[in-house]
Order: structure tokens, then sequence, then C-alpha cells
């Protein structure tokens, strides 16, 4: 079930497509599950890669 709700997500953009392959499943189903616009989800994604956040940062 989450692999279909990652690519329904991210299918149609291709800039968050890269950006989630940075990061592990657990970050990315995280993500999924607690951010709901696409500009919230770029956001958290980027800054999880930039400032090399952990899993536990994240949450």
């Amino acid at each position: 079930m989450n692999e279909k709700k990652l690519y329904e997500s991210y299918k149609d953009n291709e800039k968050l497509s890269t950006l989630l392959r940075e990061l592990s499943w657990s970050h990315n189903v995280l993500i999924l599950h607690n951010v709901t616009s696409l500009e919230e989800k770029e956001c958290y994604l980027k800054t999880c890669i930039n400032e090399n956040w952990n899993f536990r940062k994240t949450r």
C-alpha cells in the first residue's frame, strides 16, 4: 500500500521524484503520511537532505 501511495503522490513531479530517491524509505513514508501539500513535501525533503537529518530528527 505505501509503495502505491508514494508512487501516486510523486509520479507527476519530477523534482520530488528525484529528491525522494536520496532519502530512506522511513523518511519518505513519514513525510508522505504527515505532510499534505506538495510544496511542504518538497521543503521537508530538501531540508532532510541539506541538513542531513536522520529519521529521528525528521520526526
